[in-house]
């Protein structure tokens, strides 16, 4: 992770509708696996999907409008 992206990830770590410290290290086992798949260029790291085109009747896709937003901290009242 870049600084300023551990330092955000470590800042959320145990905050209300975020991970604790047990996800956060499951985040992180996960990265690691998947950051030496992409060095040793496994699947889906590989090249086999770089001419993936989806099916022209399948449409765009949209997302709701506060998609990037974090959850609500506490209750909403």
């Amino acid at each position: 992770m870049a600084v300023e992206d551990e330092d955000e990830f470590l800042d959320l770590t145990g905050r209300p509708g975020f991970w604790d410290a047990d996800g956060a290290a499951a985040v992180r086992a996960e990265g690691e696996r998947m950051a030496a798949r992409a060095a040793a260029g496994e699947f889906p790291f590989d090249g086999t999907w770089c001419a993936f085109r989806p099916e022209p009747e399948w449409g765009a896709s949209t997302l709701p409008a506060n998609w990037d937003l974090p959850p609500p901290l506490g209750p909403t009242h």
